[in-house]
């Protein structure tokens, strides 16, 4: 077969341009197309078995995941509601120990001022009889007495029950 002569291809020098204004205003511009609506992914359709199960299986570990996710979560809220309520029965115990020695301290203080002032000659008796007696609490003072020993332990009427509510 007989080969074509290729002849070099003449290139012009560039001329430079002169733009019409009036050319540019003579334009149309385009018209905007409408928006169109965006597209749903479309889900892939099982047609056999094995897509079906793989579909299913899916779905089954994200509820796996789900529910060991809200296991845990139920669990370390049930492990501070524990912690909670045990801080709530010491500080229930505390706050009563704390009014009986409250009580004790009153009781204590009242007996010394008449101690002392019957020492001085000035009669009780007489502003007792206008005031009601308070019972005398038969308590000791944590905080002025020395420590309780291990072996003692309070009267089982005299011990507070502490009910979990």
């Amino acid at each position: 077969m007989a080969k074509k002569k290729s002849t070099p291809a003449v290139k012009s020098s560039p001329v430079a341009r002169r733009k019409n204004p009036k050319s540019a205003a003579a334009k149309k511009t385009r018209a905007k197309t409408a928006a169109s609506k965006a597209k749903k992914p479309r889900q892939p359709t099982a047609k056999s078995v094995d897509g079906i199960l793989k579909a299913f299986d899916k779905e089954r570990v994200a509820q796996n995941s789900n529910l060991t996710s809200t296991r845990k979560r139920i669990e370390r809220l049930t492990k501070q509601v524990n912690s909670i309520k045990t801080e709530l029965e010491n500080l229930k115990r505390k706050a009563i120990e704390t009014e009986i020695a409250i009580e004790t301290l009153d009781t204590r203080r009242d007996a010394e001022i008449g101690t002392l002032l019957s020492g001085m000659g000035i009669d009780l008796n007489k502003a007792a009889a206008a005031a009601k007696p308070k019972a005398p609490v038969q308590e000791s003072t944590p905080l002025f007495d020395s420590p309780v020993k291990g072996d003692e332990t309070e009267p089982e009427e005299k011990k507070p029950e502490f009910s979990p509510a």
